[in-house]
């Protein structure tokens, strides 16, 4: 596994999994990345209890084996979002607007242009920021 950056760690949008797909919440970083600075909670599987665990800034579970299931694993943000689920999304340079998904290719998110879906246009554009109505309206 390649090293994950202390910012990426702790950088409460992005979501964690365990290679064997446990839910995993981060909730310290220690920054002089030695031994397991990585410090979280993983939501066990069989009794849904979370229990505390440590790894390394690469996301090793056991210091210097890759390949366990305890192994942390970034979680795309979009992997569940569908074609056509109205989304809202916005940049620097334009504030909140609803929009329809359509794709993402290299954890960027594309939306169909002007508001449109799928049925009338296969125009899209790429979004920095891109949430779930749902999850919008809840922040």
């Amino acid at each position: 596994m390649s090293n994950y950056t202390i910012e990426e760690l702790q950088d409460k949008s992005n979501k964690w999994r365990t290679k064997d797909g446990q839910e995993v919440i981060i909730y310290c970083v220690h920054k002089n990345g030695q031994g397991y600075p990585l410090h979280g909670a993983v939501k066990s599987q069989e009794d849904n209890e979370w229990n505390t665990e440590s790894w390394e800034l690469s996301g090793d579970y056991l210091v210097g084996a890759s390949g366990c299931g305890l192994d942390l694993v970034k979680v795309n943000p979009y992997e569940d979002f569908k074609v056509d689920e109205p989304v809202m999304v916005w940049d620097e340079k334009c504030p909140d607007v609803p929009r329809h998904f359509s794709h993402e290719k290299g954890g960027k998110a594309y939306c169909f242009a002007d508001g449109q879906t799928s049925h009338t246009t296969d125009r899209t554009l790429v979004w920095r920021n891109c949430v779930k109505v749902a999850d919008y309206e809840n922040n």
